[in-house]
């Protein structure tokens, strides 16, 4: 839905309802080839280690809500909040443990921005840029977990909570007719405020950042001419 509400204000969202059922058939099995000592290899096969079905649902209300405002026919500034959703699901690569095929949860995310796009000079420079905060709860994070006999075993937990921010700026510009030149900066910090991986070790990620670059650059310079 979008109402202009004044000349220059306009408020705009959307709702979303999602219903998700998920399934799956797991069966791993493995065979260990011996050297029979005349060259050749004997198979010996190890009864099967992983055979179950597990079944998850989930549901969730999402959506999103931004004001905008436009001084200028070249210029728009927006405040927005959206609620993100994604299911959970299984660990397909499962490979020594029935465990590890246990469901992890749906993650969700609340998704603050403020932001301004603008166009300059007859559209020669644009000029666009974001802040953003962004609260993670429940986060699919894929961990491991040595086990002295079964080797690695590997897992998705949902992290309690996670904060994700920054800054992104992207800027382009077309001093001359055919050559363009674009810059875009991406800003980010982001760590895990609660994760502690109950898994009977007592390891805490709490603290510790997400695999995502603090740091982003990407630019472009090109011409064109017949």
């Amino acid at each position: 839905v979008r109402w202009p509400v004044f000349e220059n204000v306009t408020l705009n969202g959307g709702i979303r309802y999602t219903s998700e059922d998920k399934e799956i058939d797991a069966d791993a099995n493995v065979r260990i080839f011996f050297p029979d000592g005349l060259g050749g290899e004997v198979p010996f096969d190890i009864p099967t280690i992983v055979d179950a079905h597990v079944e998850t649902d989930a549901d969730d209300v999402t959506g999103r809500a931004a004001i905008e405002w436009t001084p200028t026919e070249d210029m728009m500034l927006y405040a927005s909040y959206g609620r993100g959703f994604k299911s959970g699901g299984f660990n397909s690569q499962a490979f020594a443990t029935p465990a590890e095929l246990t469901p992890y949860g749906p993650e969700t995310i609340d998704a603050f921005e403020i932001g301004i796009k603008s166009s300059w000079f007859d559209s020669r420079l644009t000029v666009n840029a974001a802040l953003f905060h962004q609260e993670i709860k429940d986060l699919q994070s894929l961990i491991v977990i040595d086990d002295p006999l079964l080797g690695p075993l590997f897992f998705v937990r949902n992290a309690a909570e996670a904060t994700n921010q920054g800054l992104e700026i992207d800027i382009k510009a077309r001093p001359v007719e055919g050559l363009d030149i674009a810059l875009g900066i991406g800003l980010v910090d982001a760590e895990f405020d609660s994760f502690p991986f109950n898994d009977g070790t007592g390891r805490d990620a709490t603290g510790n950042q997400l695999p995502t670059p603090s740091l982003t650059l990407n630019g472009l310079i090109q011409y064109e001419f017949p």
